[in-house]
């Protein structure tokens, strides 16, 4: 098959005038130039999502500004009335959003066991992390990780601990050396929680008799110490990392999942991305929970990443968030020659356009109704990607 799109994103800036040439496996045969009249599309690599939830779809309208603890608790609150049911109903739903929206590989949250289903379902490639929390019961700590280790056999996910704050730290350091996708250096509440043990994350620490932690210290500190920052760990979110904090996550090795519609929804400040990536950071882009994030859209995703870091006077342009949408948000999680490039096989997608023009156009004009699947990508991903031996098949 070959392809001639009008444009295509090729080594980290958009091309005209190129061919793409492709086996019916989908793999990239060559990359070469064309004459003639192309077709009205811009071909990409299909997104990367590099951290979801999407067991809370069924919550999208608490996607409203809040304070993060506020929401936390309503979350928790909802969750308490769904049944499993209606779980993996949102779950299915949300999965099937994320084809839409061009993403082909998610790494998912979970803490109920729907997201292997709905990933399955939806044909998507992707790694599910199971969520652990255990102050919510210190004394049990060790049940509750013999639970969610069950839980994620039962889905094919691995077990990970859902945030420094709401697991105890002799639990957390069993993941020492080992993968790992943690919420970390998200709110300011937590930052206050760290810095002096204040704020209403402190209280619920004592209100649940679990351990402090040292004043004075940061979550990524923490984790540094502790033995949790490697080449194997993400951090989600990461808007509270400090100078000395994004010292520590470019000599660990370790990645970032950048949220920014729902760090703008629940006022955490602007994640330091350009920070992060002079120093070599490896940053991909999340679509986080609808309940936070609202609609799943990974262009609205990508022009809430160029308007944040506007916010923090620390520009990213549309090249860049392209980038940490597909090729690096891919070698964040760890899948190579996620390019077009001879002898790849990657995902693509074509999105729609009605004229050659540049990428920030593409960016703010296109919804998730202007992605269609290159063939023979619209089939299930796991059918045939896998066999490869690069991508992790959906759990």
């Amino acid at each position: 098959m070959i392809l001639r799109p009008a444009l295509v994103w090729y080594r980290r800036e958009l091309r005209n005038g190129l061919e793409v040439e492709l086996d019916d496996e989908g793999r990239i045969l060559r990359v070469g130039r064309h004459m003639g009249l192309p077709d009205l599309y811009m071909l990409s690599p299909a997104f990367v999502n590099v951290h979801s939830h999407l067991e809370y779809r069924g919550m999208i309208d608490m996607a409203r500004s809040s304070k993060y603890t506020d929401w936390i608790q309503e979350l928790i609150w909802r969750k308490s009335g769904q049944n499993l049911e209606d779980v993996q109903r949102d779950a299915d739903q949300a999965a099937l959003e994320n084809r839409a929206t061009g993403a082909a590989w998610v790494g998912e949250h979970s803490d109920r066991p729907v997201s292997g289903r709905a990933l399955q379902k939806a044909g998507l490639l992707g790694r599910i992390w199971q969520e652990t929390i255990t102050i919510s019961n210190i004394l049990e700590s060790g049940l509750k990780l013999n639970s969610v280790r069950a839980t994620a056999h039962q889905q094919g996910a691995l077990p990970s601990p859902h945030a420094v704050h709401t697991v105890d730290a002799d639990s957390l350091v069993t993941w020492a050396g080992k993968h790992l996708s943690i919420h970390a250096a998200e709110s300011p509440d937590e930052a206050q929680y760290f810095s002096d043990g204040t704020g209403p994350i402190g209280e619920m620490i004592r209100r649940l008799g679990a351990p402090e932690w040292p004043r004075g210290t940061t979550p990524v500190q923490n984790l540094y110490r502790l033995g949790l920052l490697s080449k194997n760990s993400q951090i989600v979110h990461a808007c509270e990392a400090t100078v000395p904090d994004l010292d520590l996550l470019a000599k660990s090795g370790a990645s970032v999942a950048h949220c920014p519609r729902s760090n703008q929804t629940l006022r955490c400040r602007p994640a330091a991305i350009r920070e992060m990536l002079d120093r070599g950071v490896p940053v991909g882009l999340g679509l986080d929970s609808p309940a936070s994030s609202g609609p799943i859209d990974f262009f609205a995703e990508m022009r809430a990443a160029i308007e944040v870091s506007k916010a923090r006077g620390d520009y990213l342009d549309a090249e860049t968030v392209w980038h940490l949408g597909t090729t690096g948000g891919a070698a964040s999680v760890g899948l190579e020659n996620w390019e077009i490039e001879p002898g790849n096989w990657v995902p693509l997608i074509g999105i729609e356009i009605d004229r050659v023009c540049e990428l920030d156009e593409i960016l703010a004009e296109s919804t998730p109704e202007s992605v269609q699947w290159i063939p023979p990508f619209d089939r299930d991903l796991r059918s045939f990607g896998p066999a490869s031996g690069k991508f992790p098949q959906a759990e």
